[in-house]
């Protein structure tokens, strides 16, 4: 988990990103698994062979390191090396066919994922030698 790596990373250790300049969809494993309930009840309404799962908000790694940064209160891009400049990838879910099976409720925002993981890494925060935001 990208979040929990970058949240656990000591101020002295470095994260290597093979494409630092990604777009991605991230998603709360609560939010994965009621989304999958709902399509194991709902199972017969499914007509695709492939369904994406996400919230469909796609964002930049760049902007996330930005967030999380702020969220820890300490810079992460000193502790980031970005191994190759390759090109844009984009890798976030259409959920177009998610909203025509099942209806979806709001899934948490990056912003609100970032709190819960700190919170629930406090202790581990605490002893890489940094003061936790919270």
């Amino acid at each position: 988990n990208l979040f929990l790596k970058l949240i656990r990373l000591k101020p002295d250790e470095k994260f290597i990103f093979q494409q630092f300049n990604a777009i991605r969809d991230f998603i709360f494993i609560d939010d994965f698994i009621s989304t999958l309930i709902k399509l194991l009840l709902n199972y017969k309404k499914i007509s695709y062979d492939t369904l994406n799962i996400g919230t469909g908000v796609p964002i930049l790694i760049p902007h996330l390191i930005e967030l999380m940064s702020q969220a820890l209160k300490r810079e992460l891009m000193d502790s980031i090396a970005i191994n190759n400049m390759v090109k844009l990838n984009s890798s976030y879910a259409s959920i177009n066919r998610l909203k025509n099976i099942i209806h979806l409720k709001g899934f948490k925002s990056v912003d609100e994922i970032l709190n819960l993981l700190i919170k629930e890494n406090d202790n581990v925060i605490g002893r890489a030698g940094f003061s936790s935001p919270l």
